[in-house]
Formats: structure tokens, sequence, C-alpha cells
């Protein structure tokens, strides 16, 4: 079973989330027609939130919501 399927930038691979696998975010490579692992959640506690995105570069975005009572804010320059 997978879920939140996002493309990446290029078109080229399809980045899953695998929930057999126990939480394991995967690359479809559409061209070979292959998967491959990218990371695990399996120690990562997420609370009742589970979400996954995509970083400029691809790289995987998680939510990690234990809290209703505390807010964070993360400021990033970008290039």
């Amino acid at each position: 079973m997978f879920q939140f399927n996002i493309w990446s930038r290029d078109g080229n691979s399809i980045y899953l989330l695998d929930m057999k696998r126990g939480d394991e975010i995967m690359r479809f490579d559409v061209s070979r027609a292959k998967f491959e692992d990218v990371a695990t959640l399996r120690n990562i506690e997420q609370g009742n939130r589970g979400w996954v995105g995509l970083a400029r570069d691809d790289s995987p975005l998680i939510v990690r919501d234990k809290s209703i009572t505390d807010i964070y804010r993360l400021d990033l320059q970008l290039p």
C-alpha cells in the first residue's frame, strides 16, 4: 500500500511512502521501472499527522506533530 505519491521536479521519478514495509520512503524510476530505497521512518514518531513531501532538491520532508500547544518556526535562507 503506497501513500503520498509525489512526482520529482524533473518528472523522472515518483516518490512513495510504502506502508507495507514499515513506512519506507521509496523512489520509482519511471524510465527504468525500478524501485529504490530512499529513507525509513520506522523509528520516527510522526504523531497524528503523517505527511511526506519533497524539498526543492527532491530530498524527503516529513511532519512531526507531537503537540498541539508548541509551535516552532524555521527560517530558511534560499539561494
